[in-house]
């Protein structure tokens, strides 16, 4: 499965680069083969605006315009910033190894400021279901108030939100899941992260039985030779903007929050950060990047980091709606 994901964004980062056959996109897409190809799509989209914003030759392009561009960039959000920084640090790179350019002109260029805007922080203030939201959109599962089949499809959509708010999953994740994925016996889940990084999740037994309750459903809508976890009502892999739809179709009470996947992913983030008070632990239980040296030595913290954020989020979510 995870070769599908992949070839869906490789095909993207080969539109951009054959968009912009004269900035060596090829090139340095080739250089960073360490990169994921989602990954490697934002930056030559990057690369391509701000060559194309000075519409100039690779050679003719500076130091001053470097800096010039991360000055017009400054009201962009700061995870933007970051994303095109990093994006052109590495193309300057690339130029002086390849030796189109005589230096590399983002060596000495600082980092853009990390810190969050007010407005961006209010903004994230309600980018997740609160105490008193969570009961309530679970009961809208519960009862199939969401789109128009629902009731059709309870078994698949509570398990599918419930894995949200349990696992904190993203919606890549979810939808690269599976059926192979699942070990009933063990109680387990593996997931290949971002980066590529293989992942366990431990599931309570309120989720084995939506999971056991969804798979007998499964057998009779998907396609004989579908593999994915969760199917659509063609039997075949849900796509990501149609889980988006389905979360989405189950927030009407919910006033003034747009509930996506990610959503409930912060929610997932904030419950258990709440409820332990251990920013290490919801760091690593959310999979967020850690140094690499540090990941040695929490290999086994990472594991109870994982059963502490699932036994906070099965008493928040599962006691009282399996």
């Amino acid at each position: 499965m995870n070769n599908v994901f992949d070839e869906t964004w490789k095909a993207k980062l080969d539109d951009v680069i054959n968009k912009y056959p004269y900035y060596y996109l090829r090139e340095f897409a080739n250089f960073n083969t360490n990169l994921a190809y989602r990954t490697l799509h934002a930056y030559v989209f990057a690369i391509a605006k701000f060559m194309e914003f000075y519409n100039k030759p690779v050679r003719e392009i500076g130091f001053d315009e470097y800096t010039s561009y991360m000055a017009n960039i400054r009201e962009m959000s700061p995870s933007a910033q970051i994303v095109i920084y990093s994006a052109l640090k590495k193309y300057s790179k690339y130029l002086f190894v390849s030796g189109k350019t005589i230096k590399d002109h983002m060596e000495n260029i600082v980092r853009p400021n990390a810190t969050e805007r007010q407005s961006t922080i209010s903004k994230r203030e309600k980018g997740f279901l609160s105490d008193d939201e969570i009961p309530k959109f679970l009961e809208n599962v519960k009862n199939s108030n969401g789109y128009r089949e629902a009731k059709y499809w309870k078994e698949r959509d509570m398990l599918l939100v419930q894995l949200f708010l349990n696992t904190g999953l993203r919606c890549s994740g979810v939808w690269k899941l599976d059926v192979s994925d699942v070990d009933l016996n063990d109680h387990t889940l593996i997931t290949t992260e971002k980066r590529g990084k293989v992942k366990i999740y431990p599931l309570s037994d309120e989720l084995i039985q939506l999971m056991y309750d969804w798979l007998k459903e499964r057998t009779r809508r998907a396609n004989d030779d579908e593999t994915a976890l969760f199917v659509s009502e063609k039997g075949t892999r849900l796509s990501t903007d149609r889980i988006a739809e389905i979360i989405h179709s189950y927030a009407g009470n919910i006033i003034g929050k747009n509930i996506t996947p990610h959503k409930l992913r912060a929610t997932f983030g904030t419950q258990v950060y709440n409820a332990t008070g251990d920013i290490y632990l919801t760091q690593t239980a959310m999979g967020h990047k850690s140094p690499t040296t540090t990941e040695l030595y929490i290999r086994g913290q990472e594991n109870k980091s994982m059963m502490t954020a699932a036994d906070v989020m099965r008493k928040v979510t599962l006691a009282n709606f399996a």
